[in-house]
């Protein structure tokens, strides 16, 4: 599975608990996607963003077509930006891994367990991401403080629990830890064999 492919799966998927709850409770299930596109300088939620007013002024402001006009390219510019900080955190999260991995000298010692320790990094990494994105960032951004907050906390740890994941995934199914790990095993194997065939 491809890099670009992993993001989005993640991105999608770590929607999901935000989601529910907001079908749940009655509420707008896009609303953390139009507050993403708060982060954009120009764009309120409400107002017109600079340079992307309607042409020639077809619908004005207040008018129901000027309101959906507005709702989908806030939508459009909320999921691009929730693509673009889903892509930077995903390679954070994954160099991480890595380095961690290299520090410690790890090995192969099972693929569940390995897949576990992925997810449960992943996890953790989730939660440092939440506290930088929900407490920090959201004390300049009052869309970011009014969404449920329990609901984006269990998003972005599962947005880390799929990034660690689906990137141990991808790194057991590469052919050079196939090779390796069948190398193990035909090297476990040939003392015994030998004594057969002798």
């Amino acid at each position: 599975m491809r890099w670009a492919v992993r993001v989005v799966v993640a991105a999608a998927v770590s929607g999901l608990p935000s989601t529910v709850h907001a079908l749940l409770t009655g509420r707008d299930p896009l609303a953390a996607t139009r507050v993403a596109a708060t982060l954009i300088s120009g764009f309120s939620g409400t107002a017109p963003a600079p340079g992307h007013a309607p042409p020639q002024q077809q619908f004005p402001q207040g008018d129901p077509l000027f309101s959906r006009y507005q709702r989908g390219l806030t939508v459009s510019a909320g999921a691009a930006v929730h693509l673009a900080v889903s892509a930077f955190w995903s390679a954070v999260i994954e160099a991480a891994m890595t380095k961690a991995a290299k520090s410690t000298g790890a090995k192969t010692t099972g693929a569940v367990r390995t897949r576990r320790s992925a997810v449960a990094g992943g996890a953790a990494a989730g939660l440092v991401i939440a506290a930088i994105g929900l407490e920090l960032i959201a004390r300049r951004h009052p869309g970011i403080r009014a969404l449920p907050r329990l609901p984006q906390w269990l998003d972005h740890v599962l947005f880390g629990a799929l990034v660690g994941a689906l990137a141990e995934r991808e790194k057991s199914s590469a052919p050079g830890r196939r090779v390796s790990g069948a190398s193990r095993v035909s090297t476990c194997e040939h003392p015994a064999t030998k004594g057969v065939s002798t």
